[in-house]
């Protein structure tokens, strides 16, 4: 959707988003490309703000993980980040954290101090990673969301 001139869009006040999995069978996938992609996230009408992108696994081996936006420009890496052996699944590996201002470097950053990403409208946030998680393992990716509203 268009704005008229001038019209300046706000954030939503209802955030929005959820869980999606890359699971061994999903395959690999690679930087700049949209094989074997899991869509996390659809920018709304008049774009969105991802505010949290934090991944789990139960894979007992370190995997880099990419993110990527999809859209009517094509593909648009975002950035990647190594997802720890069992993060977020044993007491002692926390979650990963993609937008802690270490792991993506050069995102924006809103008035919290937190780094957020930027979609237009109707872009796909999507991750995939760089060598396929191993058998009967499992990376969680969870994204919250707010999505810009009409003036």
């Amino acid at each position: 959707m268009s704005l008229s001139a001038g019209s300046i869009v706000r954030v939503a006040n209802l955030p929005t988003g959820g869980f999606n999995s890359i699971i061994n069978s999903t395959g690999a996938g690679s930087l700049g490309s949209d094989s074997n992609g899991v869509p996390l996230f659809t920018a709304g009408s008049y774009g969105s703000r991802v505010i949290t992108l934090i991944a789990s696994s139960t894979d007992t081996s370190n995997q880099t993980v990419f993110i990527y936006a999809s859209g009517s420009a094509g593909i648009i890496p975002i950035g990647s980040a190594v997802v720890t052996a069992r993060a977020g699944d044993s007491t002692n590996v926390p979650n990963t954290d993609f937008l802690n201002g270490g792991n993506i470097p050069g995102l924006p950053i809103d008035n919290t101090g937190r780094q957020y990403i930027p979609l237009d409208p109707g872009y796909v946030l999507k991750a995939s990673s760089a060598v396929a998680v191993t058998s009967a393992k499992t990376i969680w990716l969870y994204t919250y969301a707010l999505n810009y509203q009409a003036p």
